[in-house]
């Protein structure tokens, strides 16, 4: 019997629970860069709709998934209002903050001589003085829908942060195009959910049966995808961030990159903040996710819950994914803000404290 064939045409995955190897570093990515392989990932959990970004805003799934719901296609997002557009950013990558490893075939982030990091080098420029409450904004799994990635870019005011998803295609495109319209970029970093397989975080993913050594070479893979990003954002880690042993190495070596961390979804209560905060890695983490219920009514509950936590304190990060409802919501709450004395800064202007130069 031929294989069962997929909505991308390759032939679909039979289930399993053997967590996925990691492809070699200097040969085809082509496992990782198949997101039905992976499964949905949706606000640093799985998505609940069983899907990806294009079966969220969307199209139909391969039988498998157990839900038919069209894709995410310019036609979705159409009716979003077009935003003007920032002032570009600065040429990425810096010479001085890229160095290259042998078996990798892209660039890893690193400190130049001079003391520069990227965190500081790529992050958007924002106004010190600022007063009043400030939220920042986050678009996680970017580039994974080429229709939802470019309506982030293009719907989305300039200060929205954009997080490249590892497992997308033609990073250094997307990374482009987003800093040509004055959005800072950042790159998701996949780790291991005490849910696996329900919850599969894919090949790249830092996972607790590995050593230290090789989770580290797994975090160089992921970095040396695209150049040009300022930090990394959490995906999952509901397991592999309970374990100190093997957490607090990785977090060392972002700093060492001059590189800052978003932690997201379960992160934000183990132990990432707080190993952070020990070694004084650049740390912001999020307040809550808008979109876990994809929907308009879900979005708009989840951003009056994010006004009540900027009335009990005067910063909050959300995030998010580029779902229609999510961005249309987005579209129109972001031209409130003024009105409510909130200004959208750059998730790159709340990190919580800055080293020692």
């Amino acid at each position: 019997t031929a294989p069962r064939k997929s909505t991308t045409g390759a032939p679909a995955a039979s289930p399993t629970t053997t967590k996925p190897t990691a492809p070699k570093a200097n040969g085809p990515a082509s496992l990782a860069r198949t997101v039905g392989a992976i499964g949905g990932r949706f606000g640093g959990r799985a998505n609940p709709l069983g899907g990806s970004l294009n079966a969220i805003g969307g199209a139909a799934q391969d039988d498998s998934a157990g839900l038919v719901i069209p894709s995410v296609t310019s036609v979705t997002l159409r009716s979003i209002p077009q935003e003007k557009g920032g002032k570009p950013l600065g040429p990425a990558p810096d010479a001085r903050l890229i160095e290259k490893k042998e078996g990798l075939t892209g660039a890893l982030p690193v400190t130049a001589k001079d003391g520069e990091v990227s965190w500081k080098a790529y992050a958007r420029p924002v106004d010190e003085d600022i007063k009043g409450k400030r939220v920042g904004i986050v678009i996680m799994g970017f580039g994974l829908s080429r229709a939802s990635g470019m309506a982030a870019i293009g719907k989305l005011p300039a200060p929205v942060t954009l997080a490249l998803d590892p497992y997308a295609r033609d990073l250094s495109d997307w990374l482009v195009r987003a800093r040509l319209v004055g959005h800072e970029v950042m790159m998701t970093l996949p780790m291991e959910s005490e849910r696996f397989p329900i919850q599969d975080a894919g090949p790249y993913s830092l996972d607790t049966s590995l050593k230290a050594e090789d989770n580290i070479k797994r975090l160089e893979l992921v970095l040396s995808q695209v150049t040009g990003y300022f930090g990394v954002a959490t995906v999952m880690g509901s397991r592999f961030g309970t374990s100190e042993a093997l957490l607090t190495p990785v977090l060392q070596a972002l700093k060492d990159r001059g590189l800052m961390l978003l932690a997201t979804g379960s992160q934000t209560s183990l132990l990432a903040p707080k190993l952070a905060r020990k070694i004084r890695l650049p740390l912001v983490v999020s307040d809550i996710t808008l979109d876990d219920v994809p929907s308009r009514a879900g979005v708009e509950a989840q951003l009056l819950r994010l006004e009540g936590i900027l009335k009990e304190k005067n910063t909050a990060v959300a995030v998010a994914q580029a779902y229609p409802a999510t961005i249309s919501r987005l579209n129109s709450w972001i031209k409130t803000l003024a009105g409510k004395k909130i200004t959208l800064v750059p998730v790159s202007a709340l990190i919580e404290k800055r080293p020692e130069e």
